[in-house]
């Protein structure tokens, strides 16, 4: 630690060491710490879903509260919301309020996981049948549909005409980074400045993380930033290429052994991994803008959170 510091006083300005100096003196919260706060934090959001489709039971469709239910309630670490209540701690903002907006995020994010495993023709989310497969294509568009119109009412009354635009303009984004993919399927032309834009507008807005299926994105022939990595290694480049390309290739199940074999030995994990470190130190930087001392909890738990997400096994 002390020698990573160092290397950044010999090329900070001193206000920006000051900012930095804060970080590395903050206590860290353990892994183990996060764990703890993340399984009690998801307790409280799903509390707070119960609740809201309790209320919503009164006025609507029973079909349509038990396709909610089913879906909302089927487990996961409640990131989202986690981070929306916290960067609400750093700004001063705490209580109940703070976790009703952040179900939004949850519905949100649960609206595009319907809708994405109709696309994808997923059977399985969560170890569980997915939406469409229970309940039917139809029944899962409509409640994805709910839930996107939901969660915009919900962070209109909360946040008002500036927030909900800013939620409007991060909704319309994610779609907009689909169909830039969509229009990119199956095409090898795509470098690492065209998928950084694309994840900026799927996932960066409003971390769309959807726990898909090791090989989900060959199989689909979405390129991946550790896939485009390796291809710029001349010695694996052409093999990775053809694989790639060729949907009855690459759908076979032993060539996600061979292209995860050909980006290793190419380097894209690793490679990958380095622009994820990267971007989480960038993420962790920033939180020292701020310094005060009620937001070192919550900045605290935010960079944990940076750093749980890198190391994490998946």
């Amino acid at each position: 630690m002390v020698k990573r510091f160092y290397a950044v006083c010999r090329r900070r300005p001193a206000a920006v060491l000051f900012r930095k100096l804060t970080l590395f003196l903050l206590p860290t919260v353990t892994e183990m710490d996060l764990r703890t706060q993340l399984k009690e934090g998801a307790a409280r959001i799903n509390t707070a879903i119960e609740d809201d489709l309790r209320l919503l039971a009164a006025d609507h469709e029973p079909l349509l509260v038990e396709v909610l239910r089913y879906g909302l309630l089927g487990g996961g670490k409640r990131v989202r919301p986690f981070l929306v209540v916290n960067a609400a701690e750093l700004c001063g903002r705490t209580g109940p309020e703070c976790e009703k907006l952040a179900i939004a995020f949850e519905y949100l994010h649960a609206a595009t996981l319907f809708h994405d495993d109709i696309i994808d023709n997923s059977a399985l989310r969560r170890g569980k049948a997915a939406i469409h497969q229970k309940f039917g294509v139809v029944a899962a568009i409509l409640a994805g549909d709910f839930l996107l119109a939901h969660s915009m009412e919900i962070v209109g009354e909360y946040t008002g005409r500036r927030g909900l635009l800013s939620f409007h303009l991060a909704t319309k984004g994610m779609v907009d980074g689909e169909f830039e993919q969509l229009r990119r399927t199956d095409t090898t032309s795509v470098d690492i400045e065209a998928y950084d834009r694309t994840v900026m507008r799927k996932t960066g807005l409003l971390i769309d993380s959807t726990g898909k299926r090791t090989g989900n994105d060959l199989h689909e022939g979405k390129m991946t930033l550790p896939l485009l990595c390796a291809l710029e290694c001349a010695e694996v480049r052409e093999r990775l290429l053809e694989v790639v390309a060729d949907p009855g290739i690459r759908r076979r199940a032993e060539s996600l052994v061979e292209v995860r074999a050909l980006i290793t030995r190419g380097g894209g994990f690793t490679a990958a991994r380095r622009e994820a470190e990267e971007a989480m130190q960038r993420g962790i930087d920033a939180l020292a803008l701020f310094a005060a001392p009620e937001a070192a909890a919550a900045r605290d738990r935010l960079a944990a959170l940076g750093r749980f997400v890198l190391e994490r096994e998946r």
